[in-house]
């Protein structure tokens, strides 16, 4: 069982309309409400016909915030109106997605380095339930677990949330990895 935080502060996944998902964490920022929107640098032809770099979401349409819900309601309802809440159905019931405290703190460690070759995948396109779970032991992502996958013919540990993401880490060596 996890341990469960101090504080009733959740990672709450939230949808956020029109691509407004930089703007959206850019504003979260300002109000200093932790949040996770993982990003990658492009080159893209600005107005001008000239390249430049630019910050693009990974995922699409989804930003991950972490706060009590009556904090990101009050957001919701008079700061980003665009923030919906992204739900699921369990047992025939609505259900609003938060995501477990070490969960995500594995998926960050994976998704938050722009510079690291992390591949991302289509949860659903992938099924992940098979593969062991694992822990990495060693290297800038000691302590990430997820699960051991052979993708494009290395060693990968895949960290899932469901219906939203799932990233697979640069290549691992074997000795750094444990069976969970």
């Amino acid at each position: 069982m996890e341990p469960v935080p101090s504080d009733d502060k959740k990672w709450y996944v939230m949808r956020v309309t029109y691509q407004r998902e930089v703007i959206a964490k850019d504003r979260l920022d300002k109000m200093e409400i932790e949040n996770f929107l993982p990003l990658r640098s492009e080159r893209r032809r600005n107005a001008h016909g000239r390249f430049c770099k630019v910050r693009v979401p990974m995922v699409h349409n989804f930003l991950f915030v972490r706060s009590e819900r009556s904090t990101i309601d009050h957001i919701k309802t008079f700061s980003l109106p665009y923030l919906r809440y992204a739900t699921t159905t369990t047992d025939g019931r609505r259900t609003i997605m938060t995501v477990p405290e070490k969960q995500m703190q594995s998926f960050i460690a994976v998704a938050g380095d722009e510079e690291q070759q992390a591949i991302y995948l289509d949860p659903a396109s992938v099924d992940l339930s098979k593969g062991d779970k694992v822990r990495i032991i060693g290297g800038q992502l000691a302590g990430v677990e997820g699960t051991f996958m052979k993708i494009k013919g290395g060693n990968r540990v895949v960290v899932k949330i469901d219906f939203v993401a799932a990233v697979a880490t640069a290549e691992i060596p074997p000795q750094l990895i444990e069976k969970l």
